[in-house]
């Protein structure tokens, strides 16, 4: 510190008037070196984080770990002479030869480093030493990973970290051009063929007609038939443990077929920390509940889509290979879900061999934002837009369908598309509304895969009687057709076993003279993915009673079950449409006229499960209406989660486990349950040895947008603590060298200033987004173009407000701020407030007054000034809000796009501006070395300003960033105080102290209350959850406080900075 004075002071010396040295005295010497020592502090912190993105850019943490430590960029092993041959590239780099020869062996032809393309490579004709290890021949017959998966069983005592790097390397190699080294199947085909195995597996066929009899002379147009159908069951087998690992080891039966399952993960950068540890656990529960017949691959995507292993059994070795592979998973980038997707279609379509079972496992937390249009035309797409992101070949209208289970996970997904997804391959969508739920949910779903006991089913039905006529057959999404009024078919496809299906076939019975007639004759036939042997079901007649007369008609209890469920999901569908219409009151109406319908219904007031079922599921879709941005956090998946369950009759998971209602056991079949029951079990167990969940070492880029915040568990993680405390260093520097910048070196044009920080802002967010930090997302012109003039124009009149008004009626106006937005939140936003919340803001804002206000001179102009500051400012905050939730553009995302704008805004208006307030042309002004470098450091400082801003935000909220503005009011009067000498009296300290009890009643009730919250929902507190957005151009208001301290200072007054 001593150092930076002296090289200050003769730096003032050589550059500056002995009048102007004179005024820095030693306060300001010893302010300007605390200032100093907290830029650098920041300075470093920004460079070592743009090192580090640099490094996950341009090549692999690892290769950046060998390039500062000279070790081999593959295998991170040291590279020492008489220690193995070695590779030099023609980049220069070197590496071990025998990892090198690995590398070109899979087909790369770049240097991991600087990505360089090598024209020339080495190459082994005989087997060659994988990384690190020794030769190794395979047995014969044995897939070529197991050699990998030995070695890494051999390095599983290496320190973790290196461990875990080392892991990302072996399953992040360059993938062939055709995925057709999949591992053989291995299946007893003569085993399943016995004749007790085909004598068990038929489906039950029942039909129950709308009337059991009807009057000879009498006809119905509309007269309904409900055909009801049945898996077979799956046969018993010895009860599992649920805490022995190797349970699953005996699932193995020739009851059921094999699997071959693909699942796509998210692993972009809103899923780091938490949400992709919980991934892996729940993928390692997958994992370990597949036999050793089962095949799996794994698709991870963000920006980009990779392959970690081609479709392989779930042996002991195939297990522990594929928990490796999960556990090398790190999150960052953006969100190609289409990439993901045909990558997990090829796997399918090319693999050599093929098990019965086939599906694909889609997980995603965000939306397209490489096939689908950007997030401003998106209101406008249709189903057939959404089909875009389905590769063709896995559609169902090609004869080749596989269908793709789609897990939507937290608010931020793009439901609507993901539902598409579902609907366009035959698969299912589920909600998954808390992290801690995706084990289960992915649970309930290989409970199903793993039992289909029927393939390619299909219902026929014929007219028997002559004058019939069949009408309609209500399947849901299942297709039919019917042909000639006298015949019909419904495609089923696949079922599980105990799964049923209902279909309602409306028919037309015309008048007779018989005693009985048969209605129709239901037949079906299914493909048996055991044996791959069409079977044929004896058919079902449909009988019904003409007697002469009939007293009493009595509705079929089934039959009405059934309408009800097929008009319950129409009203869902109309509901969910008037919502996106934005008339949520109709489409409120719409589900309380179809709960009254329920309620009335003969299957309603029987007390039938599933009627009480569909009124609970109704209600709680009534819930989520109640305004329109709980609609739009949960309210729209949950509602096409329920849509898709009802089209297909398959349980789909909705909202959280933990719930009662979360998830929906209408169509839940045994093995389902029996699988979530094990799910669950296990997660409370404690004594149960999971797959073991490394940390992840990844760099967000991808904020979760549906909540404004930073990803928690980034890249680098400050925590709530350390991004208060970059935010509160940051911000006494900015005012610090602004102070210093305008009162002693008499640059007073603040205006103009923060048009420059937000220049370099908006650079430093383009080399940020270069660097794969964020990903960029197109937004309507006119509405950033009105957006940035409406936060440049809040900053000018807040400057304006400053040069018009006293200081303490300035102050007034920053303190007016908190409780104008906490009042249009209330009003406008249906947002709560708690009593407890705002006493302590009270008690806060009464703190800050009692320290800083001293004046409170009024004038027409200044007033008229204050409030358009005060409601641009706060109307700036709700309209960020409202970009942020109907758009689903990240706060970072959104200053990117807005801040050139708003700095094109203030570098126009700011000289006018500025002339006005102090009667001087800053182009006119005599800009020293000094000057230069003071604005130089002062823009430096504003990106750590914004970026800081950003972190306490997404960490907590934007009242509670307001409330440690008011501590940085607290900080800069003791700083003034103890640095400058400034004059510091009773009344000060009295405000400070009762500021600071406020805000620590605040944090408390915040907290409190945020646990509060989280139990009664059942789930552990991870962190306060974010309510609100960010403001933009956070450093013009450091710029207004260091302008005002200036005033302050030459006033003799004490004032907010």
């Amino acid at each position: 510190m001593n150092v930076v004075a002296i090289v200050f002071r003769k730096t003032c010396k050589a550059t500056m008037t002995n009048m102007t040295c004179a005024r820095f005295d030693k306060s300001w010497i010893a302010a300007i070196s605390n200032m100093t020592c907290i830029a650098i502090i920041c300075y470093k912190t920004c460079t070592a984080i743009v090192f580090l993105r640099t490094c996950t850019a341009t090549m692999s943490y690892k290769a950046c770990r060998g390039y500062l430590w000279k070790t081999c960029a593959i295998c991170l092993g040291n590279m020492k002479t008489g220690h193995g041959a070695l590779f030099t590239a023609e980049c220069s780099h070197v590496f071990h030869f025998t990892c090198i020869a690995s590398n070109v062996k899979h087909g790369n032809r770049v240097c991991p480093i600087c990505r360089a393309k090598w024209k020339e490579v080495p190459f082994l004709s005989s087997s060659s030493d994988l990384p690190l290890g020794r030769s190794r021949v395979n047995p014969v017959n044995w897939p070529q990973e197991v050699g990998t998966v030995m070695l890494l069983r051999r390095s599983i005592h290496s320190g973790s970290f290196n461990r875990h790097h080392h892991l990302a390397s072996l399953f992040n190699l360059s993938e062939p051009n055709d995925y057709d080294d999949d591992e053989p199947v291995e299946f007893l085909l003569e085993t399943v063929k016995d004749s007790e195995h085909r004598s068990t597996r038929t489906i039950d066929i029942r039909a129950y007609p709308e009337f059991s009899a009807i009057p000879k002379m009498a006809s119905e147009e509309s007269f309904s038939v409900l055909i009801h159908l049945k898996a077979p069951c799956a046969v018993a087998r010895p009860p599992q443990s649920y805490g022995n690992r190797n349970a699953s080891l005996t699932a193995l039966q020739p009851s059921r077929a094999p699997i071959d399952l693909v699942t796509v993960l998210d692993i972009s950068g809103s899923m780091a920390g938490t949400k992709l540890a919980l991934l892996k656990r729940a993928m390692g529960f997958v994992i370990q509940n597949l036999g050793p017949s089962d095949r799996l691959s794994v698709i991870a995507f963000s920006s980009t889509a990779h392959r970690l292993f081609p479709l392989r059994r779930m042996t002991e070795p195939g297990r522990l290979y594929a928990l490796q592979a999960i556990n090398s998973l790190v999150s960052s980038g953006g969100t190609n879900i289409a990439e993901g997707l045909r990558k997990g279609a090829k796997v399918i379509e090319e693999r050599k061999e093929k098990n019965p079972v086939s599906s694909i496992i889609l997980l995603s937390d965000g939306q397209d934002t490489y096939t689908v249009s950007p997030a401003g035309s998106r209101a406008n797409l249709t189903f057939s837009d959404y089909q875009s992101l389905v590769p063709s070949s896995i559609r169902g209208d090609t004869g080749h369908q596989i269908p793709v289970h789609v897990f939507g996970f937290g608010a931020d997904h793009d439901s609507v598309s993901m539902h598409s997804i579902s609907e366009t391959s035959g698969g299912t969508f589920s909600f998954i509304e808390s992290e801690f739920a995706i084990q289960d949910a992915f649970a309930q779903c290989i409970g199903g895969l793993l039992s289909v006991l029927v393939q390619e089913l299909i219902v026929e039905i014929e007219c028997v009687h002559p004058g019939m006529h069949l009408s309609s057959i209500q399947s849901g999404s299942y297709a039919n057709r019917v042909i000639d009024g006298m015949n019909g078919s419904i495609s089923v496809g696949d079922l599980y076993a105990d799964e049923e299906r209902d279909f309602l076939v409306s028919v037309s019975v015309p008048p007779v003279n018989d005693e009985e007639i048969v209605l129709l004759k239901v037949c079906c036939s299914y493909r048996d993915p055991l044996s791959n042997e069409r079977v044929n079901v004896k058919c079902k007649d449909v009988r019904i009673q003409r007697p002469e007369y009939l007293a009493e008609r009595v509705t079929s209890i089934e039959v009405d079950r059934e309408r009800i469920r097929v008009w319950a999901a129409k009203a869902m569908a109309e509901a969910r449409m008037a919502a996106e219409r934005g008339a949520l009151s109709e489409a409120v109406s719409i589900l309380e006229a179809q709960r009254s319908i329920l309620s009335m219904s003969a299957a309603g007031q029987s007390g039938d499960r599933l009627c009480v079922s569909l009124d609970a599921e109704l209600r709680e879709m009534q819930e989520r209406m109640e305004s329109r941005q709980r609609y739009e956090e949960s309210g729209r998946a949950y509602m096409l989660s329920g849509l898709s369950s009802h089209s297909w009759q398959r349980a789909t998971t909705r909202g959280t486990s933990t719930d009662s209602s979360g998830l929906t056991h209408s169509y839940q079949t045994p093995s389902m349950a029996d699988m979530l029951q094990r799910s669950q079990t296990l997660q409370l167990s404690p004594r149960h040895p999971r797959p073991v969940i490394r940390p992840t070492y990844s760099f967000s880029s991808r904020p979760n947008s549906s909540q404004g915040k930073m990803v928690e568990g980034s890249g680098f993680q400050l925590g709530v603590v350390g991004s208060l405390a970059l935010s509160v260093a940051s911000s006494v520097a900015i005012v610090i060298c602004n102070k210093a910048l305008m009162s002693s070196l008499g640059f007073p044009f603040a205006t103009t200033l923060t048009s420059w920080h937000l220049m370099v802002t908006f650079c430093t967010l383009h080399v940020a987004q270069r660097l794969h930090f964020f990903e960029p997302k197109a937004i309507d012109g006119r509405t950033i173009v009105l957006f940035g003039f409406l936060n440049g124009t809040s900053i000018g009149l807040l400057n304006l407000s400053l040069g018009f008004n006293s200081i303490g009626f300035y102050q007034m106006t920053k303190l007016a701020i908190i409780p104008f937005t906490v009042m249009l939140e209330t009003v406008f936003l249906n947002k709560k407030f708690s009593r407890s919340i705002k006493i302590s803001l009270l008690i806060l804002l009464l703190g800050v007054g009692i320290a800083s206000i001293t004046d409170l001179k009024l004038n027409l102009l200044g007033s008229i000034l204050s409030l358009l500051a005060i409601a641009t400012t706060c109307v700036g905050q709700i309209m960020t809000n409202t970009i942020q939730k109907k758009l689903k553009v990240s706060s970072t995302q959104l200053l990117y796009q807005s801040s050139p704008y708003q700095a094109a805004i203030l570098f126009a208006t700011g000289p006018f501006v500025d002339k006005c307030l102090t009667n001087r042309n800053v182009f006119a002004h005599s800009y020293s070395a000094v000057v230069v470098g003071f604005i130089i450091m002062s823009c430096l400082i504003a990106v750590s300003v914004n970026f800081s801003t950003f972190l306490v935000i997404g960490t907590t909220s934007p009242v509670t960033y307001q409330v440690l503005g008011h501590l940085k009011t607290c900080l800069v009067l003791s700083f003034g105080y103890t640095l400058l000498h400034d004059p510091f009296t009773t009344r000060n300290i009295i405000g400070i102290l009762v500021a600071i009890f406020g805000m620590a009643l605040y944090s408390y009730f915040c907290v409190h209350e945020s646990k509060k919250k989280l139990l009664a929902n059942a789930l552990p507190v991870s962190q306060m959850k974010d309510e609100e957005f960010p403001l933009l151009g956070s450093n013009d208001k450091e710029n207004n406080e260091a302008k005002k301290a200036n005033g302050v200072l030459s006033a003799n007054k004490n004032s907010l900075a």
